[in-house]
């Protein structure tokens, strides 16, 4: 779902006209990054980055916080097979880097914020399962201050949708075994 969809989404819960939304152009900006800063606590947005060490005599010490809008670390990948003695410390991975690598870290983060100079075909950036659910939130956002009865139903409908796709999810990243020794 990109912008210009999401404007119509939203403008259909509750805005009778085009210039209503203009009008709201601060607090639609506003209420979809709040929106989709929520939705992705239950559906987070995992990236990766391609990082070159030096070779050092010294241990290395990578800040997270210097990946693109770094929540958590997934997993950190490379293709030597002997990697694996680092450690996480207050955000810091520390290792001993004896030879030139590259490692890619894999990490949970936030999603691209929107401005209102933000270019209507911009995607929004969570998984398509969730975009579902932007409309429905950021409504309840802009809703709240006005219409609480309309905001809660609109809160109401998104946690309602929401826990059905998780419900839905559930099992399907399991692996079942058979046979055996």
């Amino acid at each position: 779902m990109n912008i210009k969809e999401l404007k119509e989404r939203v403008k259909t819960l509750g805005f009778e006209t085009d210039e209503e939304m203009t009008e709201m152009i601060d607090v639609f900006v506003q209420s979809v990054n709040t929106a989709i800063n929520d939705i992705a606590v239950s559906f987070p947005v995992i990236a990766e980055e391609k990082i070159k060490f030096d070779k050092s005599d010294n241990k290395i010490r990578f800040d997270l916080h210097e990946l693109k809008n770094y929540i958590d670390l997934v997993e950190i990948l490379t293709e030597d097979e002997e990697f694996r003695d680092y450690e996480v410390k207050h955000n810091k991975v520390i290792f001993d880097n004896k030879k030139e690598k590259e490692l890619v870290f894999v990490y949970e983060k936030l999603p691209n914020q929107i401005t209102k100079d933000t270019p209507s075909e911009t995607e929004i950036e969570l998984d398509l399962i969730a975009h579902e659910l932007v409309p429905l939130l950021t409504s309840y956002h802009m809703w709240l201050d006005d219409d609480s009865r309309k905001a809660t139903q609109y809160y109401n409908l998104y946690e309602a949708r929401r826990d059905k796709i998780k419900e839905n999810m559930k099992g399907q990243n399991t692996i079942e075994f058979i046979g055996g020794i």
